[in-house]
Parts: C-alpha cells; structure tokens; sequence
C-alpha cells in the first residue's frame, strides 16, 4: 500500500477529517511483551516504553502513550492506526463555541504565520556496528488555523557524500528508502510531543557520520523545494568503525 493510500484509509481526504478512529484500545488496556517493551494494543508495534527501564504507571502517563492517544483522537492517527483493520472508523466530534471561546483564551493569533515543527531526539550520539539506534520525534505546531495539513519527511546523510535515505512508516512498520516519500503523509497540523518513528541495528557499512534531518511541506509539496518547509530540525550521531578481526579476536581473549 502506498504512502498516500495509508494516509486515505478509511476515508477520502477532505472526508477524513470528519472521522477518527473507532478505538479505546490506549485509554483501556496495555500488551507488555516478554522483553518488557510496552505496546498500545494487538495492532501497533510503537513502543511506549520498557517495564524493565520504567514502572508501567509511568510509563502509561508518559509522553509517548498521550502522544498516541492525542494522534488516534485526531483525524491524523499513526499510519500504524490508520491501517489497522481491528478497529474502524467514526464521525469525528465537531469543535463548537466552547472550542472556540478554548482558542481565544490561548491567545491563538490567526495573523502569524504557520510553522510545523519536527523535534528530534536519540537515544545516544555514537552507536557501534550491530546496536540499536531509536529516533524519536515530537511536533510543535504555530498557529494551526492556518497551518495546511502537511507530509513529514525523515531523511539521513552521510558526511562521507551520497544521496539522502529517507525513512517512511508504512502500516505497522519503519522502511528506509532511496525514493523521496514522507515518513508521515497528509497529517493535519495536530502536534505531539514523542512518538518513536524508528528503530534499527545500525550495520557495519553505515559507519561514519551521519546528519539526522525531519521537515514538514504542506501536503503533496516537492521535499527538494526547501522554500516549502515549514519547520525543519537536525541531529548528528556517529556509527563507529568495526575494529579488525585481529584486533577483536584479542580484546576476546583468543590468541
């Protein structure tokens, strides 16, 4: 299934907006795996956190579990969400004067201009070959009566020279790809504060330096087009070399 058809399911575009997600599931239970990781529901492969590294108490009030709440609530849920086949689709509360009257009181200014803001975070600087690299994002979003709905784009680059590889969530799961498509298509300017976007072992031949970038353009827009973005954040981390076969042979105690 495509980027753009993960992002229609359930609905149309315009249509979509009128309905979310007919699911309790994070509100309601939690599935703790034999390792201890934490998922929402029987569906969703998105780690909330480790019972081994946190008490499930925070880790059910924790940023990334009302960050999954906050997106399923949304007309935007997690492409994890969006495909899910256990739970359909309901007509969306309709915002009325109390939103409103909610809107005014914050202050929101309808005339400033609109910013959707990736924030970028890893859980180290500097991974060896074989170790597991986890990127989790959050997204500040200014002024959303007039902020689009938008694509966020996750793209690496080495310092050695290449192209960008970018990263797409794709149903349950994180893909990396050479083609230029969003990790997270046609998304309404709904903010969240940590969701984990990726997960992987970092191979022998990525090592090197490399630039983590996260954008967002308005919905449909050219990635290459940096005058599109409408917020953008970076991070750098290191894959370190291998050491020799010798050289590991030794530090193992082998002759």
């Amino acid at each position: 299934m495509s980027a753009r058809a993960e992002a229609a399911a359930g609905a149309a575009h315009d249509g979509r907006r009128a309905r979310v997600k007919a699911c309790r599931d994070p509100w309601e239970i939690a599935n703790v795996r034999a390792n201890g990781d934490v998922l929402p529901c029987c569906h969703s492969l998105q780690r909330m956190g480790n019972v081994n590294e946190a008490t499930l108490e925070e880790i059910w009030s924790g940023p990334r579990y009302e960050s999954f709440r906050t997106l399923l609530a949304s007309a935007s849920p997690l492409p994890c969400c969006r495909t899910c086949f256990v739970r359909g689709w309901r007509p969306a509360r309709r915002f009325g004067l109390a939103e409103g009257i909610r809107r005014l009181l914050r202050g929101d200014d309808r005339s400033a201009p609109a910013a959707a803001t990736p924030h970028l975070r890893l859980d180290g600087t500097t991974f060896r070959p074989g170790e597991r690299l986890t990127v989790e994002m959050g997204l500040s979003i200014r002024n959303p009566h007039r902020c689009p709905v938008i694509d966020i784009y996750l793209s690496a680059i080495p310092e050695r020279g290449g192209g960008r590889t970018f990263v797409r969530m794709n149903g349950r799961f994180s893909v990396l790809t050479s083609e230029a498509l969003p990790l997270i298509a046609d998304h309404s300017p709904v903010p969240f504060a940590a969701v984990e976007v990726f997960e992987f072992d970092c191979p022998p031949a990525a090592a090197g330096n490399w630039t983590l970038t996260a954008f967002t353009v308005p919905a449909n827009s050219t990635p290459e087009d940096r005058s599109a973005w409408l917020g953008d954040s970076s991070v750098e981390f290191a894959v370190a070399a291998e050491p020799p076969a010798i050289e590991a042979a030794q530090q193992g105690g082998e002759p």
